[in-house]
């Protein structure tokens, strides 16, 4: 799913008038790069045959199904001179996460530690260790061959953890 903020709309509907094309929707184009996505928006008069359309705060926008990225949703906003894309982790994505974690979570609690799931962001699984293992001189071994190994294993599209 593709969702304008306030912002986003209305500058859209002003580069639409500038470029003196009332309506035309906008095409949100999604790439993999570097482990993670790259974004670029254009206008276009009208939908491909492949293309999921959205309405947002008024504007219709046009995403490949072969390009959406299933495991987050958009949130296109406008600040300053320019457009910003958040992808948002789905609640399906974040269900696996947690789930992964509940696999590891027993070994962790047995050495009087646990760890929480902050955030995704492009595919980084953000994370605090608490207890024992906020402390714990071998948490980054942990975090890398205990906790990113497994997420990745078991959860698509996880490219990396960091503690936060």
């Amino acid at each position: 799913m593709v969702v304008l903020t306030e912002r986003a709309a209305e500058a859209v509907r002003q580069f639409q008038e500038d470029q003196d094309r009332i309506g035309a929707g906008l095409r949100v184009t999604v790439t993999k790069a570097n482990g993670g996505y790259d974004y670029s928006l254009d206008l276009e008069d009208e939908p491909s045959a492949q293309d999921d359309v959205f309405e947002s705060e008024g504007v219709r926008v046009f995403l490949d199904r072969d390009q959406k990225v299933v495991e987050y949703d958009l949130t296109v906003d406008f600040e300053g001179q320019g457009f910003r894309i958040y992808p948002q982790p789905t609640p399906e994505l974040r269900g696996k996460v947690e789930k992964a974690l509940d696999y590891i979570r027993p070994a962790l609690v047995a050495d009087g530690g646990n760890i929480e799931l902050v955030d995704i962001v492009d595919g980084v699984v953000r994370v605090r260790l608490k207890g024992a293992c906020g402390s714990c001189p071998s948490a980054t071994v942990t975090l890398k061959q205990g906790v990113e190994r497994t997420l990745k294993e078991r959860v698509p599209g996880i490219v990396g953890v960091e503690a936060v």
